[in-house]
């Protein structure tokens, strides 16, 4: 667990990643914005605000300490990783929307071949469970940020016991 909180606080001890995680924050909040209005025209969000914030902050620490580790080059592990806090802000974007009006889903389950009714009981579903498929997607960004972090400190150089650092 050492190995973890020191990577972290090698990523957010230093200004660049700090600045790359702060910029990531708001270019996720716009993509998920964005997302949104493909997807509902309302201006009805039926998701608390806090939630969206904390999907968007949890996205872009994924993206921060994947970057990190693949910058490093001690773990490639952050480059599939990386590709997942886009797609989770993606996804909440689509799923906060009403429920009522989901056109990008209702497509996508049409072309696999579902009928009407299982279409709409779906986008019941997914509007009654919304808030639980958000807690879902930033638990996703958290544990691929853990694995990412158990990858990198597993292959990050060990410091060598000497007279000097061990008591």
């Amino acid at each position: 667990m050492s190995g973890e909180l020191g990577i972290l606080k090698r990523v957010y001890f230093s200004p660049y990643y700090l600045l790359l995680n702060i910029a990531t924050f708001f270019a996720y909040y716009l993509f998920f914005i964005f997302v949104l209005g493909l997807t509902s025209r309302e201006e009805f969000l039926a998701i608390p605000s806090y939630i969206i914030y904390a999907l968007a902050v949890s996205a872009s620490m994924l993206l921060t300490i994947s970057v990190y580790s693949v910058v490093s080059e001690i773990s490639k592990a952050g480059v599939s990783t990386s590709l997942i806090s886009a797609l989770t802000t993606a996804a909440g974007g689509i799923f906060a929307s009403c429920g009522c009006q989901t056109p990008i889903i209702g497509a996508l389950l049409y072309a696999i071949g579902l009928n009407a009714l299982a279409v709409s009981g779906i986008i019941a579903a997914i509007y009654a469970y919304r808030l639980l498929i958000f807690l879902l997607l930033i638990a996703i960004n958290l544990l691929f940020a853990y694995y990412v972090l158990r990858k990198t400190a597993a292959r990050s150089p060990k410091r060598q016991l000497t007279s000097i650092n061990v008591k």
